[in-house]
């Protein structure tokens, strides 16, 4: 069955530690996950912050992110874009877009590892484009 990606906000209310008087503050988790559809995703995300989650929370939003692969590693996790070009019969180039999660130490660290993926994958003209840091915080592999 082909998997899609998912990034999913989990938000509660918890007390503020820095707090001296016990307020409250809203909390969020941003997590990622490969899953089916949205209500496995949704699935994914309701244990999770079962077992990480002291408090009720709220799942929403949960969006599909259009990525081709996850890559972890250790640090933040950056979506990363890049392009391949390809020349057709006539000689006319085109440009493909590609995108993946990179988890990484840094943003130069992730846009190396998004070069290497592109010039593993595509034997054309490659170029990372962009690369921005997201608010995930964990990637769940089932």
């Amino acid at each position: 069955m082909l998997h899609k990606y998912f990034e999913i906000t989990i938000s509660y209310w918890a007390e503020d530690e820095n707090s001296t008087n016990r307020r409250m503050k809203k909390c969020q988790n941003v997590i990622a996950c490969s899953a089916v559809n949205y209500t496995d995703a949704e699935a994914i995300a309701t244990k999770w912050g079962n077992e990480n989650i002291d408090v009720e929370f709220d799942i929403s939003p949960i969006k599909e992110i259009n990525i081709s692969g996850v890559h972890s590693g250790k640090g933040l996790w950056f979506l990363c874009k890049g392009l391949w070009f390809e020349t057709d019969m006539r000689g006319k180039v085109k440009e493909n877009k590609i995108q993946y999660l990179i988890q990484s130490e840094s943003s130069t660290k992730a846009s190396e590892m998004m070069s290497k993926i592109l010039n593993q994958d595509f034997l054309s003209e490659t170029r990372v484009v962009d690369i921005k840091e997201t608010k995930i915080e964990e990637f769940i592999t089932c």
